[in-house]
């Protein structure tokens, strides 16, 4: 038997409001650094101007988020990308854990979409793309999980567990 290997990378797709935050933290900045710091040649400013550059640095890396899915021989692993420069590790989830795999609008779900479950949202954010979602077993009961797989990996995962994966 082949070792069945797929890697994703999903881009999160930025709200409108993240220019907002940016365009406050930038000016926020500035503003200190600039007007108050130089004006007033006080320690005070320019200290508070560099804490908030640091700030500006670690919100736009959270900001600029991308999700890596890596699906082996029965095993999910999904990763978080912060500004292409940290990653963390959201889960890895084993097939032996979940109850289903379907997208986002199948019948399918019907029965699990009326309980009160965890959300676990590794999805782009973008209304188009093709979600699925995985219903697992986790350490805090049934979990939802949503993820943009492409075909091979779905087909992977089908191979595996034929009997929870759907396509429609």
């Amino acid at each position: 038997m082949s070792d069945g290997y797929v890697e994703i990378l999903v881009k999160k797709q930025p709200k409108p409001w993240y220019a907002l935050i940016k365009g406050l933290f930038i000016f926020a900045t500035v503003f200190v650094l600039v007007v108050l710091g130089l004006m007033q040649v006080n320690v005070l400013f320019i200290v508070l101007g560099a804490l908030l550059g640091v700030a500006s640095y670690f919100v736009f890396q959270e900001l600029d988020l991308e999700y890596e899915y890596l699906y082996v021989n029965g095993e999910l692993s999904v990763d978080k990308i912060m500004g292409r420069t940290s990653r963390k590790k959201c889960i890895d989830l084993t097939l032996d854990r979940v109850e289903m795999i379907a997208p986002l609008k199948s019948w399918h779900l019907s029965d699990f979409e009326k309980q009160k479950l965890a959300v676990l949202d590794y999805s782009s954010g973008n209304e188009k793309a093709d979600i699925y979602v995985i219903y697992f077993r986790g350490d805090k009961g049934l979990t939802k999980l949503l993820f943009e797989p492409n075909a091979n990996m779905l087909e992977g995962m089908r191979q595996m567990a034929p009997r929870k994966v759907f396509f429609e």
